[in-house]
């Protein structure tokens, strides 16, 4: 069985992501049910997302399997690792939710005239927190395990084989919006699978989407990805 890397990056210090984060506490339950899995944190982080995750795509990590993950996620499934070996047995790259129609310049995965895949929970916002600050809200999306071009990119995993076999890596002119997207279509022009899988996997947070730093971005990729370009 390969090793499993969790990577992800905070704005918090050590001490504060050990305290306070969701991920955090995951990292130390799945570290104690397994001797398989390791983490790298980037801790104060200023960088963007791609090229934090560029990082451990390397040859160092060539035999494992790598988990991007955002640091307001809680991974609760018992089962995280055996599935995670199922997962990318069947896949190259999986996430929990996804769009199963091709398309270069869409941008979100989230498309409703679209068939979707997949499943993820979040807090309950409705919630008295005094009563249950646990109660969760779970979003279907539909039929999983799918193959699928476009995946969330709140977790991503992949088997690092294959994908550095075939040359893919993030796009580091994407910081923190539609690396996720990029690196779907670059898997995806590479013939590499992609999938969702069911994880029990808790999002603590429900991105930034229509901001000013999403929309730069968008600009940026659709000027990548449109219609007559290499997306290259």
């Amino acid at each position: 069985m390969k090793d499993i890397l969790l990577v992800s990056a905070t704005r918090n210090t050590a001490h504060e992501f050990e305290k306070s984060s969701p991920l955090s506490a995951s990292i130390k339950k799945l570290k104690a049910g397994s001797k398989r899995i390791t983490a790298q944190i980037a801790f104060s982080n200023q960088e963007g997302l791609s090229t934090v995750y560029n990082r451990c795509l390397s040859a160092d990590n060539s035999n494992k399997l790598i988990v991007f993950v955002h640091d307001d996620v809680r991974i609760e499934d018992l089962f995280f690792t055996e599935k995670l070996d199922q997962a990318l047995e069947s896949f190259d790259v999986i996430g929990l939710a996804g769009n199963q129609v091709s398309g270069e310049g869409r941008l979100s995965w989230f498309d409703p005239s679209q068939p979707l895949s997949g499943f993820v929970a979040h807090p309950n916002p409705d919630a008295a927190p005094a009563l249950n600050p646990q109660t969760l809200v779970v979003s279907s999306y539909g039929p999983t395990p799918v193959t699928c071009f476009l995946l969330d990119g709140c977790f991503l995993a992949i088997n690092a084989e294959k994908v550095l076999a075939a040359g893919c890596k993030f796009d580091e002119q994407f910081d923190f919006h539609f690396y996720d997207l990029d690196f779907c279509n670059s898997c995806s022009k590479k013939h590499l699978r992609l999938g969702t899988w069911p994880l029990w996997v808790v999002h603590q947070s429900g991105g930034a989407f229509g901001s000013p730093a999403w929309t730069l971005a968008a600009e940026k990729f659709q000027r990548k990805w449109s219609a007559g370009h290499s997306g290259v």
